[in-house]
């Protein structure tokens, strides 16, 4: 697959099932899949150049509120932005239309979970969600004073319904 100037696109494959980027590999469209994929479930995305410039953002809700987000960055050279490749985690401001973008997204989970964890990355200046984390996410929960009182709170909340 090209684009109309030519240039190549480029993909992420990733494992169905899976953490903190394990097994995840970048090709150009045109590549043949690895064989590390033969017979596995496994997903596919565009890769979106501004993950290795602005990163991605995740956005935290707990007890269906807006908790808290981060920005994860990868190392100079990687697409990947988890820690154990070096990529660096900062708290971050969100603006209202990252949180609706979210919000929309984890509405269209079957039911409404009592913690989520939405991925953005910006495309072509609108935000786009690359992930919705609703089991067992990485919440991140050190990286904001309140978010695991939050979290707590809608634990609590689902053990007493």
């Amino acid at each position: 697959i090209h684009c109309t100037d030519n240039t190549a696109i480029k993909i992420i494959v990733k494992p169905v099932i899976g953490t903190n980027a394990i097994g995840t590999q970048i090709f150009e469209a045109a590549e043949s899949a690895s064989p590390d994929f033969a017979g596995k479930p496994f997903f596919a995305q565009p890769f979106i150049e501004g993950i290795a410039t602005e990163g991605e953002y995740s956005l935290f809700f707990m007890g269906g509120s807006f908790s808290h987000a981060i920005r994860k960055v990868p190392a100079k050279g990687d697409y990947r932005v988890q820690e154990e490749y070096g990529a660096q985690l900062e708290l971050t401001e969100v603006d209202d239309k990252m949180i609706a973008e979210a919000t929309t997204a984890i509405a269209a989970a079957p039911s409404a979970p009592e913690y989520a964890r939405c991925d953005l990355i910006r495309y072509e200046s609108k935000w786009c969600v690359m992930e919705l984390e609703l089991i067992e996410p990485s919440m991140y929960l050190r990286m904001h004073d309140d978010a695991p009182q939050r979290f707590a709170a809608a634990l609590i909340k689902v053990a007493a319904d």
